[in-house]
């Protein structure tokens, strides 16, 4: 199956609020954001995501590089969440131009696992002490 136009978007947020109807996820300050450019998923034949055939299942791995802005300041929090969400780019869509169709769901297994790197490009750390 071909699927033109999917877009994956992903947010890393501080705290670890839960809810009922998963708002909770989106309380948090916003540390990082990103998104991939539409792209077209089509089996051995998709460019700008990898493809994988599992059980039958066509599965999909996208790599999101996700940069904290230039002058933010990330406070010692104890926790955060990343949160992905998976759509289609629809011009007469009312919801702003995005559908997410029911087949794009998340897929993980051994050989497939979600996985966040995080790296430091500098490593310049600043402590700041209150003087009395």
């Amino acid at each position: 199956m071909i699927v033109p136009h999917v877009i994956v978007r992903a947010t890393m947020r501080t705290g670890a609020a839960i809810s009922v109807d998963n708002s909770g996820y989106n309380s948090g300050t916003i540390l990082a954001q990103t998104e991939t450019p539409p792209i077209n998923l089509a089996r051995q034949f998709t460019q700008g995501a990898s493809y994988d055939a599992v059980g039958g299942t066509d599965v999909y791995g996208f790599t999101l590089p996700m940069a904290v802005p230039a002058n933010t300041t990330i406070e010692a929090v104890p926790s955060f969440n990343i949160r992905v969400d998976t759509m289609l780019w629809y011009d007469n869509c009312p919801a702003g131009g995005y559908v997410t169709p029911n087949f794009l769901l998340l897929h993980t297994d051994k050989d497939h696992r979600p996985r966040l790197q995080l790296g430091v490009v500098n490593n310049l750390l600043q402590v700041c002490h209150d003087m009395d």
